[in-house]
This record gives C-alpha cells, structure tokens and sequence, in this order.
C-alpha cells in the first residue's frame, strides 16, 4: 500500500463524502478570502489592489488545488458547502462596521497562519505548528490593541452598541474563540511544561481583557468553555489544577470587572433598547414575521435591519440563518453541523467527549443569542480544532511523514 492511499484511507469521510481534513481547510480558507474582500469593500484605494488581489488570487488557488485531490463524490458537495459558507460570508460583510476593517485584515492574517500551522502539524513537523501557534495567540492577544478607541472606551460604550461597543464585541468574541482554540490544543497536544504555562497564562489574559471590554456574551461563553474542560473526565490532573486556576480568578474577576453592582448588571434586561432581553425578544418577533412571509429562500444578507425600527439584526444566529438564507440555507446548515460532528465523533472518538464538551458550552449561548458576524471566529475555531483532532488521531502518519 502506497503513502498516498494511506493518507486516502486515513482520512475518514462524513455523510457528505467530503474528507474530514478538506472541511476544516475549506472553512479556514473562506474567511481568509474574505478577509482582502472586505479591506477593500470598505478601504476604498489603490494601495490595497495588490494584497486584495494576492489574497484572493492564493484562497482560489488553494481551494481548486483541494478540490483537484479530491475523489470525484466529493467535489460537488464541496462546492455546496462553500456555496453555503459564501451566503454566510455575505451576510457578515453587508452588515459589518467600516470601522472594524483592521480586524477582518487581522482575521485574514491569522487565518493563514492557523491554515500553515494545521497543515504542518498533519505533516507531523510539531516545531512549525508551535511557532504558528504561538504567532496565532500573540495576534488575538493583540486585538484590543489593534482597536484604541474600542480598547479606551468600551466600559462607556458597549452598553450603547455604538461603533466602539461593537468593535468590541468583535474583539471579545475573537478573544474567546482564541480561548477555545486554546483548550482543545491543550487537550489534544502534549506539549512541553513551559509551553503550557505559557497557554495558561494566555486563558488568563483573555479572561481579563474579557472583563475590561465587558462582553457579556463572550465572558459567558469563556467561563462555559473552562467549566467543560474542567469536567471532562479524561484530563490530567495538572491540567484540571490549571483549569480550575484559570476558572477561580476569572469567576472574582468578571463580577469585580463591572461598572455597576451585580444586581444593576441584570437591571438592564428589564429596559427596552439594543444590547437588552426585551429589545431582543422585539427582533426575534419581527424576524419570524419575515421568516414566514419568506420561508424558503429568505429574504437575503442586509434587509432585516431596513425594515425593523430598531435596525438591528436579530441578534440570533440561527434565526438570522434562516431570515437571511431560509429553509433551503438552514438545510444546508444543517447538514454541514451534524456531517462536522459525525465525522469528529468516529475519527477521534477518544478525544471526541472533551472536544465537544467545550465546543457545545461554548458555542450553544452565542447561537441563541449573538450576531451572525460575531460567531466568525468560531468557525475559525472549529476548522482549526478539526485538522488538529485528524493529526492527534493519526500518529503513524505523523512518524511517515516526520521525516520529509
């Protein structure tokens, strides 16, 4: 039996006929398409031609190289899935903020260094994923400093959902989606002790920077994806110490980090405006109005804040889904989760408890209750989890290929 079938044959393939690995590529090369698009959508200029055309010239190439290796059964599902992503990828750019176009260059750049970083672990060259990884976490890390005016003035204004509070909701649910990453590395990879601390330290960091952007959600889901680690039955006692650390001081920290008394904190679900539970339940009203007006096919990326008088999205990513792309997108969606979660299931079945342990916490209250542009750095996340979980699961391979 030849290398390649090896490599073939080691890759398990979900319901859809589309190699688990292609899935995580394909979703990471996406967003780093989108990310050139979108600099120049809201950036007009020549001076940014170049890397736009680059950018998107690579994500091309890269994406019909994938499809060129791939069995015949699995190119048209592919094409399905990225057609699916592309509507998804359109909602976020009609609605995004030009002000947040330094992040989305940021995504891209990140995108490519966690794509080269999956690639290089499945090759089973553990030096370079380290270094990718490490470049990946000091960029998150970095984001609210990439952001000054959202960094300065987010305790005034992320309750107000103006330009700065949504540059930080950007930035906090990056910086959680970053904490994701970093627990799943943890739990697939054995690394060194003071590359470990190092991570711990990091969760640590977002914990507090969570605190001072005062994301609710994120902090939520932060706290969510630790408590899931923490339980999961097949992890190490040191790693549970540090878990619980991590998950001690950030339980004093977000309390202590807000403006107002803890009781004031939930006082605001009571008030009819954007950021609040009334507000909310208001948009998911109207959105299901529109949903059935529209069922099959939506009524596309951009529309529902034009005719709601708060002018906002619904503020729920799966029903924004289904207001955006309808019945057939919601399908589609679908179909993409549950192949994703099969596939993770019957390839690394050992770490597969853990994973989706901290996944589903994690994921479960953004989706409720978030915007459809905020959950992209959780697909990042899950693309970048799923080449690590195929590597992790493959460690003959990783000996093969070691060596070249």
């Amino acid at each position: 039996m030849t290398q390649k079938q090896t490599f073939e044959q080691s890759i398990l393939m979900n319901p859809l006929r589309v190699p688990l690995s292609a899935v995580g590529y394909v979703l990471v090369l996406l967003f780093a398409a989108t990310g050139p698009w979108a600099t120049y959508r809201y950036v007009p200029g020549t001076t940014v031609l170049i890397p736009v055309a680059l950018g998107m010239l690579l994500s091309v190439v890269s994406i019909a190289s994938l499809m060129l290796r791939m069995r015949p059964a699995a190119v048209l599902p592919a094409v399905v899935l990225l057609v699916f992503c592309g509507l998804v990828a359109a909602s976020i750019m009609w609605t995004i903020n030009v002000e947040v176009w330094f992040q989305i260059t940021a995504w891209w750049i990140i995108c490519f260094i966690a794509f080269f970083g999956c690639l290089q672990f499945v090759r089973g060259r553990k030096r370079l994923v380290g270094l990718a990884l490490a470049c990946m976490v000091a960029a998150l890390l970095t984001f609210p400093f990439l952001s000054q005016d959202a960094y300065m003035h987010v305790a005034e204004e992320s309750r107000r959902f103006s330009v700065d509070g949504h540059n930080a909701n950007h930035t906090g649910y990056a910086l959680a989606a970053c904490s994701f990453v970093i627990l799943v590395v943890l739990r697939l990879l054995r690394v060194h002790l003071i590359v470990r601390l190092v991570l711990f330290a990091a969760v640590a960091l977002i914990g507090i920077e969570l605190v001072m952007l005062g994301t609710r959600g994120a902090q939520f889901s932060f706290l969510l994806a630790i408590a899931a680690a923490l339980l999961s039955l097949k992890i190490s006692s040191n790693l549970r110490l540090g878990f619980a650390i991590a998950l001690g001081v950030t339980a004093i920290l977000v309390p202590s980090g807000l403006l107002s008394p803890v009781l004031a904190w939930f006082d605001v679900l009571s008030a009819r405006g954007t950021g609040d539970l009334s507000g909310r339940l208001v948009l998911w009203n109207d959105a299901l109005v529109w949903v059935g007006r529209y069922p099959w096919l939506g009524i596309g990326p951009g529309s529902f804040p034009t005719v709601n008088d708060l002018g906002l999205e619904p503020h729920n990513q799966l029903l924004n889904i289904l207001l955006t792309t309808g019945l057939v997108g919601m399908f589609l969606f679908a179909g993409l989760t549950v192949s994703i979660v099969l596939a993770i299931q019957s390839h690394a079945a050992k770490l597969a408890s853990a994973v989706f342990l901290i996944l589903g916490c994690f994921y479960v209250p953004i989706a409720s209750s978030g915007q459809i542009d905020l959950i992209v750095p959780i697909w990042l996340a899950l693309a970048f989890a799923i080449c690590l979980s195929e590597g992790a699961a493959n460690p003959g391979r990783q000996r093969n290929l070691g060596d070249g």
